[in-house]
């Protein structure tokens, strides 16, 4: 299941990047949650729901979507690690350019949880004001 997992999660990053929300839809489970690690605004658990709507949301918060380039992904049992850089220029001409580690965690060939570590304060200085229009 490894290398399936592996394909799932590259899907992922590419339906979220490009805001696909369907396509996203087919890579996670009903009871899918992210959880964003760290103190900040942003950090904490997001439902199914709140996931798909920031996926939704990400063709109006961008120029042209985000841009991830996996540089590492690791799969053992239902886990697959990622190592990715987040590349992206919001509406207002800001550039999002993060770091992410994200832990995934599998069940039937889908996601069902996530945990992102990622430059929060970067995230809430870009991304949250966007997010609340």
């Amino acid at each position: 299941m490894s290398n399936a997992h592996k394909e799932v999660v590259k899907t992922y990053f590419k339906a979220m990047g490009a805001g696909d929300v369907e396509l996203f839809k087919s890579t996670i489970t009903e009871d899918y949650r992210a959880v964003i690690a760290g103190y900040s605004k942003i950090s904490g658990t997001m439902d199914r729901d709140a996931v798909l709507a920031f996926v939704e949301g990400v063709p109006s918060m961008t120029r042209s979507g985000i841009s991830f380039e996996i540089r590492c992904l690791t799969a053992e049992e239902d886990r697959v690690a990622s190592e990715s850089l987040g590349r992206s220029v919001m509406v207002n001409g800001a550039e999002y350019n993060n770091q992410y580690i994200h832990l995934f965690r599998f069940h039937d060939g889908r996601i069902r949880q996530v945990t992102e570590y990622m430059d929060t304060q970067l995230a809430e200085k870009t991304l949250l004001p966007l997010m609340s229009h």
